[in-house]
């Protein structure tokens, strides 16, 4: 499932919120965002289609049907596949060299590899 980032916003606004009325995304993404009212109905509309939310009369009451675990693993597969060609050890470089990892950045990433080694 492809999400623009457009998308990602309100499945967001949604993980973080359990259920929201279509009107009160609508009204969230007016105040926060700028967007339109019809920018939002259609942007719901097609999370609707691509199976990533329901939409429930009466009230248009809108809920996840992804975890966000699920759409970020696919969203992080996909960046992988696009940009650095299917290749993790890739993407590690990229950041380990243009990023500032602090100590504790890599402390974590480091126990995350150790973690991994002992579970194969």
């Amino acid at each position: 499932m492809n999400l623009t980032n457009a998308e990602m916003l309100i499945m967001n606004l949604l993980w973080n919120n359990g259920q929201l009325r279509a009107n009160q995304i609508s009204e969230y993404m007016i105040d926060e965002k700028g967007w339109k009212k019809n920018t939002t109905y259609t942007l719901i509309n097609r999370l609707v289609k691509k199976g990533a939310i329901e939409k429930v009369n009466p009230g248009f009451l809108c809920r996840p049907l992804i975890q966000v675990e699920e759409a970020r693993i696919k969203e992080t597969r996909q960046l992988l596949d696009k940009i650095y060609n299917g290749s993790f050890k890739l993407l590690v470089q990229n950041f380990i060299q243009n990023e500032d990892l602090s100590k504790d950045d890599i402390e974590e990433i480091l126990k995350m590899i150790d973690e991994v080694k002992k579970n194969e």
